[in-house]
């Protein structure tokens, strides 16, 4: 017997599978829970309406930032280009950030861009 055991209140699959012991699965839902008879697609994250679904999420706001802001790489090199510039102005940098820029600027100064 194919089978899932989800949250009544939500539809949250947390089990799924196949038994040839359909006697044990009471044993398994717990208070709150309904235990749905029948095949499960692989994917599968709820059960509405009875039929089992993928339910996927919408986005959190840190997920669409993280996807809209430019590459890390990118960001860092416009944070060195303005320590650099500060400098040129006479600007003195805190020491790690001072120290940071010296690193930055090896790394750059030994692998040229070609």
């Amino acid at each position: 017997m194919h089978y899932a055991i989800y949250n009544q209140a939500t539809g949250l699959i947390r089990m799924y599978g196949h038994t040839g012991q359909p006697d044990t699965l009471a044993l398994e839902v717990q208070p709150g829970e309904r235990l749905f008879e029948g095949q499960v697609p692989i994917g599968s994250t709820h059960i509405r309406h009875g039929t089992p679904v993928e339910v996927v999420p919408e986005p959190t706001y840190r997920e669409l930032r993280l996807a809209a802001y430019p590459a890390a790489g990118d960001q860092l090199d416009a944070i060195a280009e303005l320590a650099a510039a500060l400098l040129e102005q006479g600007i003195a940098l805190p020491t790690k950030t001072q120290a940071w820029l010296d690193d930055v600027q090896a790394v750059k100064a030994s692998n040229p861009k070609v």
